[in-house]
């Protein structure tokens, strides 16, 4: 194993280990608090407060499992190149504002695993870019 290798065995570990960390421990968080929030609008009226504070939070817990989320749309295993591709685009597109189209161009077999995940990361930049 040379040393590109090695360095992108270790920043997948630690992107691992970061969604991880955000779906254990920020998601259960933001979940609880959406919880209470709703509790406390049963007993106190402030509607408008309520319905921005409740988007926000609504937001911000989807952003997180989608961050999460994508820990499993890398190149895992014997999933591949292509398919990781088409998992993040499906769940990177938002209807009605942006549509990402995975068109596989001679991808027919699996190259060098870190080869796959050096270019799922270029992609998945891409991607964040275009948003």
């Amino acid at each position: 194993m040379n040393e590109i290798d090695k360095m992108l065995a270790v920043q997948e570990k630690e992107r691992q280990k970061i969604a991880d960390e955000l779906h254990d421990n920020l998601g259960s968080l933001l979940a609880t608090l959406k919880i209470n929030f709703e509790t406390l609008n049963e007993q106190e009226k402030n509607v408008v407060l309520y319905a921005k504070t409740n988007q926000i939070i609504d937001e911000a817990y989807a952003e997180v499992r989608n961050i999460s989320h994508l820990k499993n749309t890398g190149v895992i295993g014997k999933e591949g190149l292509l398919l990781a591709v088409k998992k993040m685009a499906e769940k990177m597109s938002v209807p009605h504002k942006i549509i990402f189209n995975v068109i596989p161009s001679g991808l027919k077999n699996r190259i060098e695993n870190t080869v796959e995940v050096l270019l799922f990361r270029i992609i998945q930049e891409l991607a964040t870019n275009c948003i």
